[in-house]
């Protein structure tokens, strides 16, 4: 029997020779995976603010939403100071407009936007007409007298309003004053027909008693 060494230089000295190159081949099993893109993290102060402006929206019936110019801390306190006298707890918070925009992009005041940009603040409170009729009126009219903010629009209850509204709106006497007003409008035709009501079986009365008069006159005999 030819030696091992001996035959593996016989088969290298052939011509026709190829070598194989030996594969090992794993036994372990692998999976096709699908790489998903992850949540981009926030910053924790980002998302900070953005829950707190979430809140400021959904938690207070009146948001107005302004733009100011060259504010400067003193004259903000100055004006905080002077909301804080109209009471309903009238807040003035100044926003970071690109994650209070984003804020707006989730919900129904989508609109505003575009509105938001450069250096805003929104107004909020969570006051009632029935605690003060005419809190919207006092508030833009404290607004319109400083001249380095701009009200660009804002919320009352769920209706969304532009500058216009907002000024429409603030013209309007409070619920309960037009409640009143309805109610007695309703109430005065209610009142016109009791008192036709009243006054027939009045007439009718009457009417009855003379034509009582009038045959007992019929029944006299003539003298």
């Amino acid at each position: 029997m030819m030696p091992f060494n001996a035959l593996n230089r016989a088969i290298r000295s052939n011509p026709s020779f190829t070598p194989i190159r030996s594969t090992l081949v794993s036994t372990q099993r692998t999976y096709a995976t699908t790489a998903s893109a992850s949540a981009k993290a926030h910053p924790p102060r980002r998302t900070f603010l953005h829950n707190k402006y979430k809140t400021i929206l959904a938690d207070n019936r009146i948001a107005l939403i302004m733009q100011f110019n060259n504010l400067n801390v003193k004259e903000l306190t100055a004006l905080r100071q002077e909301l804080n006298q109209l009471g309903s707890s009238t807040t003035l918070t100044v926003v970071r407009s690109g994650i209070f925009a984003s804020v707006l992009r989730e919900t129904r005041f989508a609109n505003l936007d575009p509105l938001v940009m450069g250096p805003t603040c929104v107004l909020h409170t969570n006051g009632s007409d029935a605690e003060h009729p005419t809190l919207i009126k006092d508030i833009v009219t404290l607004l319109n007298k400083n001249k380095k903010l701009m009200l660009i629009g804002g919320k009352v209850d769920e209706t969304l309003l532009n500058f216009e509204g907002v000024e429409k709106v603030s013209s309007i006497a409070g619920i309960s004053s037009l409640q009143s007003e309805l109610l007695g409008v309703l109430q005065s035709p209610a009142r016109q027909v009791l008192s036709i009501l009243d006054r027939r079986p009045q007439e009718l009365v009457m009417a009855l008693d003379q034509h009582a008069k009038n045959l007992d006159g019929d029944s006299e005999p003539s003298k």
